[in-house]
This record gives structure tokens, C-alpha cells and sequence, in this order.
């Protein structure tokens, strides 16, 4: 199974790493990064939860 992890701000995705916070280099500065998982089947689960 293929999957990316997502920054939820700006978009950017690196293959099969470990969601968690992390430096992105295009927001420049410390955020989020979602698992995203593609073709199978799944919901898009916490990339897509409003923040509260």
C-alpha cells in the first residue's frame, strides 16, 4: 500500500514517512504532517478534520 505524508498547510508530501510535526521547507517553519493513504479505499481521515 502506497502513502504519503502531507503538510496540511501548504500541500507538500514526502513518500512513506512517519506523520508527525516537522521542519517544511516551502512553509518555512514547524508544522503537521498527515498521513495520507491513496488508492485504497480509505476515508481521508485527520488531513480532512476541521481544527477545533
Amino acid at each position: 500500500m502506497k502513502y504519503y505524508i502531507i503538510c496540511k498547510i501548504c500541500g507538500l508530501s514526502h513518500e512513506n514517512g512517519e506523520p508527525g510535526i516537522y521542519f517544511c521547507p516551502q512553509c518555512e517553519k514547524i508544522v503537521r504532517f498527515y498521513k495520507l493513504e491513496l488508492f485504497d479505499g480509505s476515508k481521508p481521515g485527520d488531513l480532512y478534520d476541521s481544527e477545533k
